[in-house]
């Protein structure tokens, strides 16, 4: 029998780990699935917890804007307090002149009583030409007829005495009627519930003007335009080859001492169809401090200005070019925490200023040489619309912008410019008096078909008697004053109160969505400097001659 080869057998080790082997497979992949889910389980829970939180900070920043319309209602409504309060002080203070005045039409009237009655009972001896006719005729008479005669005479002086006194209860009882009937007529709402409806506004020529807002002139810019005066052109040293122009006579309307004309006493509202636009300078709704010595020119408005570039065919906007003279700052009949208090006397230089407030046009000229970035019109069109979604930095480069392309020294101008420029000489709250905003300016409650909704082309409203367009109402204006809680420490001499690094800048004027209350020429408002909005906007102003800047703004106070 042939050899086999010896057969091998399986070792130990083959045969134990071969059935081991064989058993670990299962386990191994029932292992993988179990961690594929376990982590799916985690990544869902990671999921669901994102979830979570995400709810939970959307509800906290839906419960954060609820909080601050909250807050904003609250502010809205404390400044619709404090305006209609203002309102009260300022027919209080109208009230307590009449009254003065009343008390001393009285006392004279008893002065005259007095010297009547004097004249009357003045006995026969102190006039010596009728004494030598009485003695003459009372040797002749009896006793009877001297005792007639005498009492004739009592009976005489009495009964004029008795007529003098019901003569001075008529005056008063008409006084005191007078009184009430002012007492009625002052008690001015800052709500305008029915508005005279305004005339159609008409739309500045400028360059992409809207198709809504083209229209004719209004019958005022008509009269105006009838109304220009040819007098002799003035110029400015330092300034392009061009020449001012006369404002419309009757704008400035000054007495012959130079003080600013207060207008009536009576603060009547003097509407459009009176076809007077020059306003009411009442002063008895905002009396100047008494015993302020103000220096103000006969003419404080030299005539308007505009400045060619250096280069091309462009113009830098109109600007209103100002004498130098002193007004009161201030609101004199303000709470004492007012932050337009103390009131306080200002001297200004000379200097220009914007006659509208700077346009989408002249602001896009800027946008397309500088590649700056170009401002929202919010759907309402641009061209003569005022400029807005604009922050102070950007006002302040398109002013620094401006300078470069015409040579001049074109700025933001100071709030203290800013208020004299609004007032135009008047001492009033409002550069009209104190009657209804109706057609004169753009507010939330100003009747026209803007408010509450859009800005209006520049100009659509009558001027100031400077011959200033929208410094009332349309948009809020940046001036160059870093925000101040009071007038403490302020200037005196209109330069703008700056500090370094300063966050909160001062606004004026009042916009289409502000309270009429808001566009008082006193009224100030601050914005953080960043801040771009739909009620922004901004006018330029000038000095007369070039000079050499220390800072972005010019000479500013320390």
């Amino acid at each position: 029998m042939p050899d086999r080869p010896p057969q091998s057998k399986p070792s130990p080790a083959n045969t134990d780990h071969g059935p081991l082997s064989t058993r670990q497979t299962p386990g191994a992949a029932s292992v993988k699935p179990a961690a594929a889910i376990s982590k799916g389980q985690r990544d869902i829970s990671a999921v669901a917890a994102d979830l979570a939180i995400q709810q939970e900070n959307e509800g906290l920043r839906l419960a954060l804007r609820e909080q601050e319309r909250i807050v904003e209602e609250l502010t809205n409504e404390c400044r619709r307090l404090e305006d209609r309060l203002e309102d009260r002080y300022q027919d209080i203070d109208a009230l307590r002149r009449e009254l003065d005045r009343g008390e001393r039409a009285l006392k004279q009237a008893e002065e005259r009583s007095s010297q009547l009655v004097g004249d009357s009972a003045m006995p026969a001896a102190t006039q010596p030409g009728m004494q030598a006719t009485a003695d003459a005729k009372t040797t002749t008479k009896s006793p009877a007829e001297s005792a007639r005669a005498g009492s004739g005479r009592l009976g005489f002086a009495s009964g004029l005495l008795t007529g003098l006194v019901l003569a001075t209860v008529a005056v008063m009882g008409l006084w005191s009627a007078g009184l009430l009937t002012l007492s009625s007529d002052m008690a001015i709402s800052p709500e305008i519930t029915a508005p005279v409806a305004p005339t159609q506004p008409p739309t500045a020529t400028t360059e992409q003007t809207p198709a809504a807002d083209d229209g004719s002139n209004t019958e005022y810019e008509q009269e105006v335009s009838n109304t220009r005066t040819s007098n002799q052109d003035k110029r400015i040293a330092g300034s392009n080859k061009t020449t001012f122009e006369p404002v419309q006579d009757g704008r400035v309307n000054e007495p012959s001492n130079g003080a600013p004309d207060n207008g009536s006493d009576n603060g009547s509202d003097s509407g459009p169809e009176s076809g007077s636009h020059n306003g009411l300078n009442d002063g008895s709704a905002s009396p100047e401090p008494a015993n302020v010595d103000l220096q103000i020119p006969a003419e404080p408005v030299v005539g308007t200005h505009v400045d060619m570039f250096l280069v091309g065919e462009a113009k830098a906007p109109e600007m209103v070019v100002l004498e130098p003279s002193e007004f009161m700052m201030g609101n004199p009949v303000g709470m004492a925490d007012s932050d337009a208090r103390p009131v306080h006397k200002v001297s200004l230089d000379g200097f220009m200023i914007g006659t509208r407030e700077v346009t989408f046009a002249d602001y896009d000229r800027f946008v397309r040489e500088t590649g700056a970035r170009r401002p929202l019109d919010y759907g309402w069109g641009r061209g003569a619309r005022p400029v807005i979604d604009v922050s102070w930095a950007d006002a302040l480069a398109y002013a620094k912008w401006l300078g470069k392309k015409t040579g001049q020294p074109y700025r933001l101008p100071s709030e203290a410019e800013w208020e004299y420029a609004a007032r135009g000489g008047t001492t009033s709250s409002y550069w009209w008096g104190i009657g209804s905003p109706s057609s004169r300016a753009l507010c939330i409650n100003c009747g026209t078909r803007w408010d509450r909704i859009s800005t209006a082309p520049v100009g659509s409203f009558p001027p100031n008697p400077f011959g200033l367009y929208d410094t009332a109402g349309n948009v809020y204006e940046w001036t160059a004053d870093c925000y101040h809680h009071s007038y403490q420490g302020a200037p005196d001499d209109g330069r703008a109160r700056d500090e370094p690094d300063c966050k909160v800048r001062v606004a004026r004027g009042g916009s289409f969505n502000s309270p009429a209350g808001a566009m008082r020429s006193h009224a100030r408002n601050r914005f953080s400097a960043d801040a771009r909005a739909d009620i922004l906007g901004f006018r330029v102003a000038r000095d007369l001659a070039p000079q050499t800047q220390t800072s972005p703004q010019g000479a500013h106070a320390d």
